[in-house]
Order: C-alpha cells, then sequence, then structure tokens
C-alpha cells in the first residue's frame, strides 16, 4: 500500500491508524455513467411509449432474444454490452444514439471503496513522503508492533467488512534520513530480537529505538 500524507492529517504527529483510516474511506463519486442505469430508463422509456415499441424489439434482436424475453434480461445485457457496442460500427445508428443519449440523463452517484481482497503474507505500508513540489514530508507517524487490518479486509465482491480481528506483526521498517532529493536509508529488522542495519553495521536494538524512528517503509507480517 502506497499511503499519501494527507494534508488534513498533517497537524502534528499522526498514527498509522489514521493513514489507514483515511486511505480505506469512502469516497463518493458524482456524474457517474453508468451503463445498467442507462439501459434501465431506457427499457422504462421504451415500453411506456407505443411509438418506441420497435425500438426495443430491435435491441433483443441484436441479442437472440425472442420479443417475449423479458425487459430485464435486456437491462442486464445491455448494462455489461454497452460500452462495447459504442466502440462498433452498426447499422442501427439511430438505437446507439438514443442509449448514449439516455446516458446523459443516467448519471448518478457511487460510492468508492478501496478494500484489501485477502489477508496477504506480508503487508507492506509505503508512507509516501514526496510532495508535488518534490520537497519531503517529515510529518511523524507512529506505528503500533502489532496491527489489527479486519477493518480493512473485504471477504466478498460486496464489500461485507469482516467484524473479526485479523492481527499482523511488525517485522521491518525502512526510514529515510535527509531531503526529497538525496539522503540516506537504514533499517531495523526482527530476526528473534531487533536489529539496527546500515550498510554494514548491524547492531542489536530495542523495541523503543524501533517506534521512534521515521518510517518510510513498514512490514508487518501474517503470522
Amino acid at each position: 500500500l502506497s499511503i499519501p500524507l494527507n494534508s488534513t492529517l498533517l497537524a502534528g504527529a499522526v498514527t498509522l491508524t489514521d493513514c489507514l483510516d483515511d486511505y480505506f474511506a469512502s469516497e463518493i463519486i458524482e456524474e457517474v455513467d453508468c451503463d445498467r442505469c442507462t439501459a434501465f430508463h431506457a427499457m422504462r422509456e421504451l415500453k411506456e411509449d407505443d411509438s418506441l415499441k420497435p425500438y426495443l424489439l430491435e435491441m433483443k434482436s441484436w441479442f437472440n432474444l425472442t420479443d417475449s424475453a423479458p425487459e430485464e434480461l435486456l437491462v442486464d445485457i445491455l448494462g455489461k454490452e454497452l460500452s462495447v457496442l459504442e466502440g462498433r460500427k452498426m447499422n442501427q445508428s439511430n438505437l446507439l444514439d438514443y442509449l448514449l443519449e439516455k446516458r446523459k440523463e443516467s448519471r448518478v452517484k457511487k460510492r468508492k471503496q478501496i478494500r484489501i481482497s485477502r489477508c496477504p503474507p506480508v503487508l507492506c505500508v509505503h508512507l509516501h513522503r514526496s510532495n508535488w513540489d518534490q520537497h519531503k514530508n517529515y510529518t511523524k507517524v507512529t506505528f503500533p508492533i502489532a496491527l489489527d487490518i479486519g477493518a480493512y479486509l473485504s471477504v466478498d465482491p460486496t464489500f461485507h467488512i469482516p467484524s473479526r480481528s485479523v492481527q499482523l506483526n511488525l517485522w521491518a521498517v525502512v526510514c529515510h534520513v535527509g531531503s526529497a532529493q538525496q539522503g540516506h536509508f537504514f533499517c531495523y529488522v526482527r530476526v528473534g530480537t531487533w536489529f539496527f542495519i546500515s550498510d554494514d553495521r548491524v547492531e542489536p536494538c530495542s523495541v523503543e529505538a524501533v517506534l521512534g524512528s521515521e518510517a518510510y517503509l513498514l512490514f508487518y507480517r501474517n503470522l
């Protein structure tokens, strides 16, 4: 995961959980072109207006449906195929124009949300510290030894959020000192105990030193 340090979170120190909550929060998107909504509204108008019935029957013939096939079936097909139909050179240009015009009337509000589909063996969290103006963001981000990602997992395509706790344990931390243009990387790694590693320097260190570091990359293991 590459987590931008959002400007709303930059008032002093923030926690890793604050960053993750902001990253995984749902986002409302206005004026979305929804193919299925377009097809639904087109079908409703075609059914209500007798003068448009020939359009309805012609559309059914596109997909080898009988005249008596339920309109709901056509809605499902068109919802999946409308974007494909746009790319074709079709003789039924008047029908295609009609559907595209209905699309303009069928823009809807949608919710966009990112979830982790399944728990990874190792979760890498990149705290994105480079700003648009190429300056480094030095915000202090505190992080835990044990990270619960249960609230960010999706267990099915409907984005159901599981209530169970999923604990990952901190395994390694990569840090950077210097500016956005230059600097030096070093890391902390847990192999039984914690070690500080910088070039050819390797020595034991305390967990307090790890948790007090300015993290750039965090690695959590699913044990």
